[in-house]
């Protein structure tokens, strides 16, 4: 079961890096059964952060 509460929800902002500084990484997900080119398999898209903007994070 899978409950999702979208009440009283708490979003950081980070002023120090742009949105621009981050690229999308793509990684796979091999799923529950833990096998890499199973059915259950799928790509995951992450945001990586540069090496220059470590560091630079300020959170609101």
């Amino acid at each position: 079961m899978f409950r999702r509460d979208d009440k009283n929800r708490i979003a950081a902002i980070d002023t120090g890096v742009p949105a621009q500084a981050f690229t999308p990484v793509s990684i796979l997900d091999p799923g529950p059964d833990g096998i890499p080119g199973a059915f259950d398999d799928q790509r995951l898209t992450n945001r990586g952060t540069p090496t220059k903007a470590h560091g630079l994070r300020n959170e609101l």
